[in-house]
């Protein structure tokens, strides 16, 4: 089930005897508690709506992975039982929006039947986009680099903007680090002597992500986390087509009799990739214009 931040997320146990049979707790009744993402713990009220159902509603705050935990402790009929979902964000963070997925495998928008599957490999897909061509849904990236010279080279490209620092990296957040130490740029030294240039003394290169000063000055007394944005404004059309193409493929072989034929891809020529599966070739050829330096297929 796909559950997206703020859907309440519906929690069942089944309270049993020793032979498998529900019942009722007598004295001490269960008690479910979540670990949510950031770590912190809920424990929402529970309802016993039939012999030994026990049930519960969530509504969640938090993009991420939950657990769940069920404990029963009652002297009669103790029991328990762990599970965990997953919640989404409402910002989507895939090349192919879920309309545009479930369209290109010629699913109806009123079937949510396999929305679950399509989600999963739609961010399969995606994944393994931007591990061959680099960024391409726009993001904020934080990365610590280790500078020297007059150049560094950003490892996200292309790159959309250098961000400023407001705020103290999660990293140095129990050091005497301040945001004066980023001088107003995108560059925050790890090392409190770090000489930071302020944002509109440097220049970037957004294809090739070098980023230098603007009158030649040296990056030194590194590493620094360097803050910026990175992918496509506007996604090139080769890309997202190399996204559909690679979409039926996978979806084609999960779904498997029909559903591979009706994708199309399953006697496709393919080339595996780190990631677990293969991928059409006429993916990869579509992307040629558009993959980064640092991959070799």
């Amino acid at each position: 089930m796909v559950y997206y931040v703020g859907a309440p997320v519906p929690l069942t146990f089944t309270l049993t005897d020793s032979s498998g049979n529900p019942v009722n707790a007598v004295s001490t009744q269960p008690v479910l508690t979540l670990t949510l993402p950031d770590q912190t713990t809920a424990t929402p009220s529970v309802s016993n709506p039939g012999t030994g159902i026990y049930t519960a509603t969530y509504d969640t705050t938090l993009a991420g992975h939950y657990l769940v935990s069920w404990s029963c402790t009652d002297a009669t009929y103790p029991g328990g039982s762990a599970d965990e979902f997953d919640v989404w964000s409402l910002a989507s963070n895939n090349v192919l929006s879920m309309a545009d997925a479930k369209a290109i495998l010629s699913i109806a928008p009123s079937n949510t039947a396999y929305d679950d599957l399509v989600t999963k490999v739609n961010g399969s897909v995606t994944d393994w986009l931007e591990w061959y061509c680099g960024a391409i849904v726009p993001q904020t990236v934080q990365e610590t680099i280790r500078v020297g010279g007059l150049v560094v080279q950003l490892s996200r490209r292309p790159v959309l903007d250098l961000v400023t620092w407001t705020s103290i990296p999660p990293g140095l957040a129990n050091t005497p680090a301040t945001t004066a130490l980023a001088n107003g740029g995108p560059m925050f030294p790890v090392m409190l002597y770090g000489v930071a240039y302020p944002l509109n003394e440097l220049a970037f290169d957004p294809e090739k992500g070098w980023v230098r000063h603007n009158a030649g000055l040296p990056f030194y007394y590194g590493p620094y986390v360097w803050q910026y944005r990175a992918g496509y404004e506007v996604i090139p059309q080769t890309i997202r087509y190399a996204a559909s193409v690679t979409l039926r493929h996978l979806y084609g072989l999960e779904r498997g009799g029909a559903g591979v034929a009706a994708a199309g891809s399953a006697d496709e020529e393919t080339t595996m990739t780190p990631f677990g599966f293969a991928v059409p070739n006429r993916a990869i050829d579509a992307l040629a214009p558009r993959q980064d330096p640092g991959v070799f297929a």
